[in-house]
């Protein structure tokens, strides 16, 4: 009768002097070397865990997702605040798209990240003095055309 042991990547039974497991087709060696895998990015990668006293192998899934995180509502008053600075000479409207934008960008201090939002809130603050400046030219201008 010939002796028999279990595979120790399967743990199918097989004969004590095999060199090669018949069932999973493994390399029979002293100790199973560990296996080493390097993720793709943005890819879930399935690896077949290789246990010695179980029988059956089960997978292990590596999900390498980056999660990004965003603040919506200080990229949106950044940009409204950017719209404003680029349209400074419109009156009326650029108003409400300053003080929009200033809203938002306040708002967007109180989430992470706040870089896009302390960014808008400056800028916010930035148009207000073109605002005021231009709204100043315009009183100017019509008291020296209307005196």
């Amino acid at each position: 009768m010939n002796e028999t042991k279990n595979c120790p990547y399967c743990g199918e039974e097989i004969l004590a002097g095999a060199k090669k497991c018949k069932h999973c087709g493994e390399w029979l060696e002293e100790e199973p070397k560990p296996v080493t895998v390097k993720p793709e990015p943005q890819s879930p990668i399935t690896v077949m865990a290789r246990p010695t006293e179980q029988r059956f192998s089960q997978p292990i899934v590596i999900n390498n997702t980056v999660s990004s995180r965003s603040n919506g509502i200080g990229t949106a008053g950044f940009v409204l605040a950017l719209i404003s600075a680029i349209f400074c000479w419109v009156p009326g409207v650029n108003w409400i798209i300053w003080f929009l934008g200033a809203l938002f960008s306040f708002f967007g201090l109180f989430k992470r990240p706040r870089g896009i939002a302390v960014a808008g809130f400056i800028l916010s603050i930035i148009d207000v003095i073109i605002i005021v400046a231009v709204i100043g030219a315009v009183v100017g201008v019509a008291s020296s055309l209307f005196s």
